[in-house]
Protein backbone atom coordinates (compact mmCIF):
# COMPACT_ATOMS: atom_id res chain seq x y z
CA UNK A 1 0.00 0.00 0.00
CA UNK A 2 1.61 3.19 -0.96
CA UNK A 3 2.22 6.27 1.63
CA UNK A 4 -0.27 9.01 2.06
CA UNK A 5 1.33 12.15 2.67
CA UNK A 6 -0.61 15.06 3.98
CA UNK A 7 -0.10 18.37 1.94
CA UNK A 8 1.33 21.00 3.39
CA UNK A 9 -1.44 22.53 5.39
CA UNK A 10 -2.34 19.68 7.25
CA UNK A 11 1.16 19.82 8.02
CA UNK A 12 0.83 23.04 8.91
CA UNK A 13 -2.66 21.95 11.01
CA UNK A 14 -1.10 19.76 12.85
CA UNK A 15 2.35 21.24 14.13
CA UNK A 16 0.33 23.40 16.40
CA UNK A 17 -3.03 23.59 16.12
CA UNK A 18 -3.30 26.94 18.80
CA UNK A 19 -6.84 29.28 19.89
CA UNK A 20 -8.53 32.16 20.64
CA UNK A 21 -11.92 33.44 22.52
CA UNK A 22 -13.48 32.62 25.83
CA UNK A 23 -15.96 30.03 27.30
CA UNK A 24 -16.74 30.88 30.71
CA UNK A 25 -13.93 32.45 32.61
CA UNK A 26 -12.90 30.34 35.81
CA UNK A 27 -10.02 30.73 38.49
CA UNK A 28 -7.22 28.96 37.57
CA UNK A 29 -5.08 27.22 40.31
CA UNK A 30 -1.57 27.98 41.34
CA UNK A 31 -0.80 24.25 39.88
CA UNK A 32 -2.80 25.03 36.43
CA UNK A 33 -0.78 27.76 35.85
CA UNK A 34 2.69 25.84 36.95
CA UNK A 35 2.01 23.11 34.78
CA UNK A 36 0.49 25.58 32.09
CA UNK A 37 4.31 27.66 31.86
CA UNK A 38 5.73 24.22 31.83
CA UNK A 39 4.48 22.88 28.99
CA UNK A 40 5.12 26.18 27.20
CA UNK A 41 8.74 26.25 28.03
CA UNK A 42 8.95 23.09 26.82
CA UNK A 43 7.42 23.58 23.88
CA UNK A 44 9.52 26.98 23.65
CA UNK A 45 12.54 24.87 23.74
CA UNK A 46 11.64 22.19 21.29
CA UNK A 47 10.93 25.12 18.96
CA UNK A 48 13.82 27.05 19.44
CA UNK A 49 15.90 23.69 18.95
CA UNK A 50 14.31 23.06 15.81
CA UNK A 51 13.29 19.60 17.09
CA UNK A 52 9.40 19.87 15.16
CA UNK A 53 8.94 16.00 16.16
CA UNK A 54 9.10 16.65 19.69
CA UNK A 55 6.42 19.40 19.37
CA UNK A 56 3.73 17.21 18.57
CA UNK A 57 3.88 15.54 21.48
CA UNK A 58 2.24 18.72 22.69
CA UNK A 59 -0.78 17.76 20.96
CA UNK A 60 -3.56 15.88 22.17
CA UNK A 61 -3.67 12.26 20.91
CA UNK A 62 -7.57 12.83 20.64
CA UNK A 63 -6.35 14.89 17.69
CA UNK A 64 -3.94 13.32 16.25
CA UNK A 65 -6.39 10.34 16.09
CA UNK A 66 -8.60 12.04 14.65
CA UNK A 67 -6.40 13.26 12.05
CA UNK A 68 -5.32 10.06 11.24
CA UNK A 69 -8.63 8.66 10.94
CA UNK A 70 -9.40 11.29 8.36
CA UNK A 71 -6.19 10.30 6.54
CA UNK A 72 -6.59 6.81 6.72
CA UNK A 73 -3.24 6.43 8.29
CA UNK A 74 -2.47 4.67 11.55
CA UNK A 75 -1.66 7.83 14.11
CA UNK A 76 2.34 5.96 14.61
CA UNK A 77 2.68 6.25 11.18
CA UNK A 78 1.17 9.91 10.45
CA UNK A 79 3.08 10.96 13.69
CA UNK A 80 6.25 9.62 11.87
CA UNK A 81 5.33 11.27 8.57
CA UNK A 82 4.53 14.76 10.48
CA UNK A 83 7.90 14.82 12.12
CA UNK A 84 9.52 14.31 8.75
CA UNK A 85 7.37 16.62 6.39
CA UNK A 86 7.47 19.41 9.48
CA UNK A 87 11.56 19.29 9.38
CA UNK A 88 11.52 19.53 5.98
CA UNK A 89 8.63 22.52 6.27
CA UNK A 90 10.30 24.32 8.41
CA UNK A 91 13.75 23.94 7.14
CA UNK A 92 12.65 26.41 4.63
CA UNK A 93 11.90 29.22 7.48
CA UNK A 94 13.92 31.29 9.78
CA UNK A 95 12.16 32.41 13.02
CA UNK A 96 13.18 35.67 14.15
CA UNK A 97 10.63 35.45 17.45
CA UNK A 98 8.09 32.76 18.95
CA UNK A 99 6.41 33.38 22.15
CA UNK A 100 3.05 32.67 24.25
CA UNK A 101 1.65 35.28 26.86
CA UNK A 102 0.65 32.83 29.44
CA UNK A 103 -0.04 36.39 31.80
CA UNK A 104 -2.64 37.71 29.12
CA UNK A 105 -4.19 33.78 28.95
CA UNK A 106 -8.23 33.67 29.42
CA UNK A 107 -8.77 30.82 31.60
CA UNK A 108 -12.12 28.56 31.12
CA UNK A 109 -13.73 24.71 31.80
CA UNK A 110 -15.57 22.80 29.65
CA UNK A 111 -18.77 21.29 29.93
CA UNK A 112 -17.41 18.18 30.57
CA UNK A 113 -15.06 19.96 32.85
CA UNK A 114 -11.77 19.92 31.22
CA UNK A 115 -9.66 23.12 31.94
CA UNK A 116 -8.19 25.05 29.24
CA UNK A 117 -6.43 28.30 28.42
CA UNK A 118 -6.34 30.72 25.73
CA UNK A 119 -2.90 32.05 25.25
CA UNK A 120 -2.05 35.01 23.01
CA UNK A 121 0.70 33.49 20.82
CA UNK A 122 3.03 35.62 18.22
CA UNK A 123 5.62 34.27 16.30
CA UNK A 124 7.87 36.22 13.44
CA UNK A 125 9.60 34.81 10.48
CA UNK A 126 10.26 34.86 6.93
CA UNK A 127 10.25 32.07 4.55
CA UNK A 128 13.09 31.89 2.19
CA UNK A 129 12.90 34.62 -0.82
CA UNK A 130 9.66 36.20 1.47
CA UNK A 131 9.81 39.10 3.09
CA UNK A 132 8.87 38.86 7.19
CA UNK A 133 5.85 37.81 8.61
CA UNK A 134 4.47 38.53 12.05
CA UNK A 135 1.45 36.06 12.99
CA UNK A 136 -0.93 36.65 15.97
CA UNK A 137 -2.78 33.74 17.11
CA UNK A 138 -3.87 32.21 20.36
CA UNK A 139 -2.79 28.63 21.74
CA UNK A 140 -5.61 26.89 23.14
CA UNK A 141 -3.91 24.80 26.05
CA UNK A 142 -5.74 22.01 27.37
CA UNK A 143 -5.58 20.07 30.33
CA UNK A 144 -6.11 16.50 30.02
CA UNK A 145 -5.02 13.11 32.37
CA UNK A 146 -2.92 15.45 33.90
CA UNK A 147 -1.33 16.66 31.02
CA UNK A 148 -1.32 20.51 29.27
CA UNK A 149 -1.55 20.16 25.82
CA UNK A 150 -1.30 22.76 23.24
CA UNK A 151 -3.29 23.01 20.25
CA UNK A 152 -3.81 25.58 17.25
CA UNK A 153 -7.38 26.32 15.83
CA UNK A 154 -7.36 29.66 14.42
CA UNK A 155 -8.73 28.37 10.82
CA UNK A 156 -12.11 27.20 9.77
CA UNK A 157 -10.67 23.74 9.60
CA UNK A 158 -8.45 23.28 12.36
CA UNK A 159 -11.76 24.46 14.94
CA UNK A 160 -13.33 21.41 12.98
CA UNK A 161 -10.48 19.21 13.80
CA UNK A 162 -10.94 20.08 17.44
CA UNK A 163 -14.64 20.00 17.32
CA UNK A 164 -14.61 16.01 16.49
CA UNK A 165 -12.06 15.36 18.92
CA UNK A 166 -13.56 17.13 21.26
CA UNK A 167 -17.22 17.94 21.06
CA UNK A 168 -17.55 19.78 24.01
CA UNK A 169 -15.50 22.85 22.51
CA UNK A 170 -18.54 23.03 20.37
CA UNK A 171 -19.96 26.27 21.81
CA UNK A 172 -16.71 28.12 22.32
CA UNK A 173 -15.89 30.97 19.91
CA UNK A 174 -12.44 30.89 18.46
CA UNK A 175 -11.54 33.68 16.72
CA UNK A 176 -8.92 33.43 13.22
CA UNK A 177 -5.64 34.19 13.67
CA UNK A 178 -4.27 37.15 11.62
CA UNK A 179 -0.74 37.59 9.50
CA UNK A 180 1.22 41.10 9.04
CA UNK A 181 3.56 41.80 6.37
CA UNK A 182 6.63 43.96 8.39
CA UNK A 183 8.59 44.58 5.08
Amino acid sequence: MPKRLLPIRGVLLALTLAASGAGPAVAQTGQDIAGARLAIERFEAAFDAREYGALLTAMPPRILETIATQSGIPADVLSAQLATQMTAMMSQMTFESFGMDLQAATWGETSTGLTYALVPTQTVMSQHGSGRVQSNTTTLMLHENDIWYLIRVDSTQQTSILRQAYPEFASVDFPFGSMENLD
